[in-house]
């Protein structure tokens, strides 16, 4: 079985609107329980028009081998673009076509073309940063490893943080 994640916590987080889109640049710490710490800096710039929704997004992961390291054992970065091209819309929900390319250090990686069915309600409250990475952190422990996630870490001040208008 593999390391699982134990805990992971913005650290810093501001979202910018810019045009047609928006740009999340974000600090995430992530505890495993093999001991490790992960620090992942990231920035991920979302445009969209009538016809399409482009994600381009850059992580650099400094690796360290304990929590108390402070010069990391490994670095990874990763860029994945995801092209979506809308498609047909069907009551409340549309069909998409979604396109990824992962860039990594062992080359680039790119996956057929998927069609998915899309809500097009919006959500009515947006999450916090914890609560969207206590989310995927369920959804990575419970799909990866068939066991629940770890319970979250407090909130972390938002002090900084600009409007995501």
């Amino acid at each position: 079985m593999g390391k699982l994640i134990s805990s992971m916590r913005v650290l810093n987080s501001s979202k910018k609107n810019i045009e047609n889109g928006t740009e999340l640049v974000t600090t995430i710490e992530v505890l495993r329980e093999d001991g490790a710490k992960w620090l992942a800096d990231g920035l991920v710039r979302t445009t969209e028009t009538d016809k399409s929704i482009s994600v381009v997004g850059t992580v650099v992961i400094r690796k360290f081998a304990s929590h108390q390291d402070t010069r990391p054992s490994d670095t990874d970065v990763l860029t994945t673009l995801i092209d979506t091209a809308k498609g047909e819309v069907e009551g409340d929900h549309r069909w998409d076509t979604v396109e990824l390319t992962s860039i990594t250090k062992e080359g680039i990686h790119k996956a057929p073309a998927q069609r998915r069915r899309s809500s097009l309600a919006h959500r009515q409250t947006e999450l916090s940063d914890q609560e969207a990475l206590d989310r995927v952190l369920a959804i990575v422990n419970r799909e990866s490893f068939g066991r629940p996630a770890a319970p979250p870490l407090p909130p972390t001040p938002t002090t900084g943080r600009e409007s995501e208008t």
